[in-house]
């Protein structure tokens, strides 16, 4: 493999960044946009939790609201998402996770949660599954709102 090093300024990097947020559409999941317009259509109260590198998130999380009809909360989680979202939980909640111990987690606090553990091909975590109940999908068109 060749590889070269690349010394960029800070300004560079940022400017590389901001390219890559602009093209966000290439690193969202074909069935995101469309299942979060339908959540929103359908009167549910859409809360995206993220975790991660706080810059990196908020500019994934600010252009991902270009595409959707109406605002919706985000919230990006310094540590685990139980830890910051328990304020949020209602009567009614769909949590859908890739990671098990998020679910479970919000499982165990929260034993009412309709919880789907996405196990998309390619995924990160498809291989950790939940040990509490939960729904197994690969696609985000296989949950009914």
């Amino acid at each position: 493999m060749n590889t070269k090093q690349f010394k960029l300024t800070l300004e560079q990097q940022a400017g590389a960044i901001d390219a890559i947020v602009n093209e966000l559409h290439i690193f969202l999941y074909q069935d995101s946009v469309p299942f979060l317009e339908q959540a929103i259509r359908s009167g549910w109260e859409v809360i995206i939790v993220t975790f991660g590198d706080q810059d990196w998130q908020a500019k994934k999380l600010q252009a991902l609201k270009h595409y959707l009809p109406t605002e919706i909360k985000t919230l990006i989680s310094p540590s685990k998402k139980i830890n910051h979202i328990t304020h949020l939980i209602t009567d009614r909640v769909i949590l859908i996770d890739d990671k098990a111990e998020e679910i479970d987690a919000i499982k165990q606090a929260f034993p009412k949660v309709e919880a789907y553990w996405m196990r998309r091909s390619e995924g990160k975590y498809r291989d950790e599954e939940p040990t509490t109940s939960h729904q197994t999908v690969n696609s985000l068109k296989q949950i009914k709102l």
